[in-house]
């Protein structure tokens, strides 16, 4: 994130300079505006990219877990299916919600980017509290 930030104000910085000079032709100017855009477009891709990849690896852990709770539901007591079925419908739950954030992410443009990057890190941490707490 501070990265992300420091970058952004890196580029920021770079578009002034290159926008301010009046040594340098509108040419070059315009080829560093455009570069300073690819790298903030590299930076946007980059984290998406990320967090689409522990999007999945928190679905996956969601599946996982749901098939060994559905494994262990047949040797189990009325009492325990009980609290298993609890268990699963949570777990259905967590995974719809993350697989409306991405479908949120696939869809988001830049200007939305550190909204929905906080609301799916936020999901994440709560779903992670939740499953160390409760299996």
């Amino acid at each position: 994130m501070k990265l992300f930030k420091m970058f952004l104000f890196g580029a920021g910085l770079l578009l002034l300079t290159g926008l301010n000079s009046s040594c340098e032709s509108n040419n070059s100017t315009g080829e560093k505006i455009e570069e300073a855009g690819e790298d903030i477009a590299d930076v946007f891709r980059t984290e998406r990219e990320e967090l689409q990849a522990d999007l999945k690896e928190a679905r996956k852990d969601i599946n996982d877990r749901i098939e060994k709770i559905k494994n262990d539901m047949a040797d189990a007591s009325d009492e325990a299916k009980a609290d298993m079925q609890k268990q699963l419908e949570k777990l259905n739950e967590w995974g719809e919600n993350l697989d409306k954030k991405a479908d949120k992410l696939g869809q988001s443009v830049a200007s939305t980017w550190e909204n929905v990057k906080s609301d799916i890190r936020s999901t994440l941490d709560d779903i992670d509290e939740e499953l160390e707490g409760t299996f």
